[in-house]
């Protein structure tokens, strides 16, 4: 039981950051920096900004799971 959490918390992860990169990506970042600032550095900059949210969202949406099932089996 303890192999299919860890591969849901696995593929939770992977989920979460491509929707933080999804939405990220829509935002211009352009003009937050400067004009003459690298693209490509714009780039990282989202990469691993979308990986840090996605993250902290779903260990967020896996924290809220594991206390729902807790309280649920607590009445039992």
């Amino acid at each position: 039981m303890n192999i299919i959490f860890e591969i849901t918390r696995v593929v939770s992860h992977f989920i979460f950051i491509y929707i933080s990169f999804n939405f990220l990506s829509a935002l211009d970042f352009n003009k937050i920096f400067k004009a003459n600032t690298n693209y490509r550095i714009i780039q990282y900059f989202v990469i691993f900004l979308s990986v840090a949210v996605g993250f902290l969202v779903s260990n967020f949406f896996l924290e809220i799971v594991s206390l729902s099932k807790d309280i649920f089996t607590s009445f039992k």
